[in-house]
C-alpha cells in the first residue's frame, strides 16, 4: 500500500472515531482520541487544518471531554501499542493507537467504529503502523477483544 493510500485511510479512521463520538456512538472522550492537548492540536493541524481545535482545548471543555475517559484506557492503549512505542516514534503511529483504543469502546466491530469501509482497510492500517503487532496471527476481530485483556 502506498503512502497516499495509507494517509487517506488514516484521515478516514481519525475522522470516523471523532464523528462517532460526536454522534454518541462512542464515549465523549473519543472526540479528542484521548490525546493530551498538545498532541491533539498537532494532529488536528496535520489532518484537519480547516477545523479550529481551540474550543475543545479550553480548560472546562477539555476537562469535560476527558472526564468520560474510562479508567482502563491507558491499559487498552498500551495493548494497542504492544511495546512498540519508541522515544522517537512517529506521531501518526501514536495517533492511530489512540484512535484504535478509543474505538474499542464502541459497540460495533473496530473497523465500523472507525468508519472504515471494511476489515481489510483496518488490517492495512495496523500492518503499516504496527508491523510487529500480533494482528496478523490472531486476526483483527479477535484482536479487538484482546485489547481489554489487560493485566
Amino acid at each position: 500500500m502506498d503512502d497516499k493510500a495509507v494517509s487517506f485511510l488514516m484521515f478516514r479512521a481519525l475522522r470516523g472515531v471523532m464523528r462517532r463520538a460526536e454522534n454518541g456512538d462512542l464515549p465523549l472522550f473519543a472526540r479528542t482520541l484521548g490525546l493530551p492537548p498538545e498532541q491533539y492540536c498537532t494532529m488536528m493541524a496535520h489532518y484537519f487544518p480547516e477545523y479550529p481545535a481551540g474550543d475543545e482545548l479550553l480548560p472546562p471543555s477539555y476537562a469535560l471531554l476527558q472526564a468520560c475517559r474510562p479508567d482502563d484506557f491507558s491499559s487498552v492503549l498500551a495493548n494497542v501499542l504492544n511495546d512498540s512505542l519508541e522515544l522517537d516514534q512517529q506521531q501518526p503511529q501514536l495517533w492511530l493507537a489512540h484512535a484504535v483504543a478509543s474505538a474499542a469502546y464502541g459497540e460495533q466491530v473496530l473497523w465500523q467504529s472507525m468508519e472504515l469501509a471494511n476489515v481489510h482497510q483496518l488490517h492495512q492500517l495496523l500492518l503499516y503502523y504496527f508491523p510487529q503487532c500480533d494482528v496478523i496471527k490472531q486476526g483483527v476481530s479477535s484482536w479487538q477483544v484482546s485489547l481489554f485483556n489487560c493485566v
